[in-house]
């Protein structure tokens, strides 16, 4: 149906941030800000120690935002996930990690 938006299994562990986090987080999708779309998320988890994690399939990606400067941790992920895209990285990546003035990148093993 038009206007539906199938969301992803969420995960809230005790002490984990405001669910009010998950309007926030569909609003950036819907503005296409978000790396990859809400929609083809496996599961969303407000962990107990803060911020926000999205992943994506079974091999991942995972990605982890700070959400104490929500718009900027959001904004330098997605731009680094662009430029992974770019270089044919993104199929290598595990955890992408979006804290402070940083963001970190893990890469699968295999």
């Amino acid at each position: 149906p038009q206007g539906f938006l199938a969301l992803p299994y969420l995960y809230v562990e005790q002490g984990g941030g405001p669910v009010e986090l998950l309007s926030r987080l569909i609003a950036l999708d819907k503005a296409g800000r978000l790396p990859l779309p809400l929609g083809e998320a496996s599961w969303v988890r407000l962990p107990s120690g803060g911020g926000l994690e999205l992943a994506y399939g079974e091999q991942g990606p995972v990605f982890m935002f700070d959400t104490n400067e929500w718009e900027l941790s959001v904004r330098r992920l997605a731009l680094v996930w662009e430029d992974l895209v770019r270089r044919g990285e993104a199929d290598k990546v595990s955890v992408v990690l979006a804290m402070d003035n940083n963001v970190w990148v893990s890469s699968r093993a295999d």
